[in-house]
């Protein structure tokens, strides 16, 4: 059974992908590569966190 402190870390993560993937969207629509970089990054991260949450949790 997967404890609450991971589900809300994977919530976190959750919610950082989604502001990379606006911030990304809003850089291209915008014609601001620098915002798009910072959301893909971001996003990235995101990612990265939720893969490392699942892993700890023991989830795939």
């Amino acid at each position: 059974m997967v404890d609450r402190k991971h589900l809300e870390e994977e919530a976190k993560a959750t919610v950082e992908q989604a502001k990379g993937a606006l911030k990304e969207t809003a850089g291209g629509i915008l014609g601001n590569p620098a915002l798009a970089a910072e959301g893909q990054a971001e996003r990235e991260l995101g990612d990265e966190h939720k893969r490392d949450e699942r892993r700890r949790s023991g989830l795939k």
